[in-house]
């Protein structure tokens, strides 16, 4: 039975498994100094501010004093789309990027349900093409679409089109996504840096309320070690069954 158990244990040593352990915290950007990897885009009228935000809602920063915010002291306009970049490379995911990427905001809305509020997109060719994260058709495997926690879906629909966050979030809420795959399984590279936009857009209909505020945006890894896909195991008889001593 020993020698049964053991030509088991050999067996399945040739193939990879998947574990996770962690997570690695790589970089906390909670808005109290500046990141370098983090830019405010320069598209007119861009309403992204950082500072201690001042309005009805949104009254004080997760962590005080500042937050990133659409305004730090009036609702938002009509008519608007405002972004933000984030910067993701070997620069600040080192020995993790592409192959394992975790991300977590915290952040509240507040917005005109289904018209107004805030979406994230990816690109991979320096910001010449966008797209939502949620609709990735470059990373090869897990995106945001297949992983996450309180990220929206191809439920919520905006005035644009676009899937995204609106309405009440109803207080700070926790929302986390990830691209990563399986190194052993994969070769494939997505360009030395991706560009993560975090973008608010207004219809032509006056609300009056506050917009989107995000705090804490954190940058981890998890150690994802290897891969079993189940779909490509190849079949295995052994016999007899049962063994007293000996398989083959």
């Amino acid at each position: 039975m020993r020698r049964l158990a053991f030509c088991l244990l050999v067996l399945l040593a040739g193939y990879p498994t998947h574990a996770q352990w962690g997570p690695y915290m790589l970089d906390t950007i909670s808005f109290e100094e500046p990141y370098e990897y983090l830019v405010i885009d320069t598209l007119p009228g861009n309403i992204w501010q950082i500072g201690p935000p001042e309005k009805v809602i949104f009254d004080s920063a997760f962590t005080l004093p500042n937050a990133i915010v659409t305004d730090k002291l009036n609702t938002y306009p009509v008519g608007n789309h405002s972004r933000f970049i984030l910067k993701i490379g070997e620069f600040n995911y080192e020995y993790y990027y592409p192959y394992n990427i975790f991300m977590e905001i915290t952040h509240k809305y507040h917005t005109d349900t289904l018209m107004d509020g805030g979406y994230i997109t990816v690109s991979y060719d320096n910001g010449l093409s966008w797209m939502n994260i949620i609709n990735d058709t470059v990373y090869e495997e897990m995106t945001p679409a297949g992983e996450n926690e309180n990220l929206y879906s191809e439920m919520n629909t905006l005035y644009n089109g676009e899937y995204g966050f609106s309405g009440n979030s109803g207080g700070w809420v926790t929302t986390w996504y990830t691209w990563h795959y399986i190194p052993v399984d994969n070769l494939w590279e997505p360009g030395d840096t991706m560009m993560i936009g975090f973008n608010f857009i207004s219809d032509s209909i006056e609300t009056n309320k506050d917009g989107w505020m995000i705090d804490n945006i954190i940058l981890y890894a998890e150690d994802l070690g290897g891969s079993i896909d189940e779909r490509t195991i190849p079949e295995v008889d052994l016999y007899p069954n049962p063994a007293r001593d000996r398989i083959s």
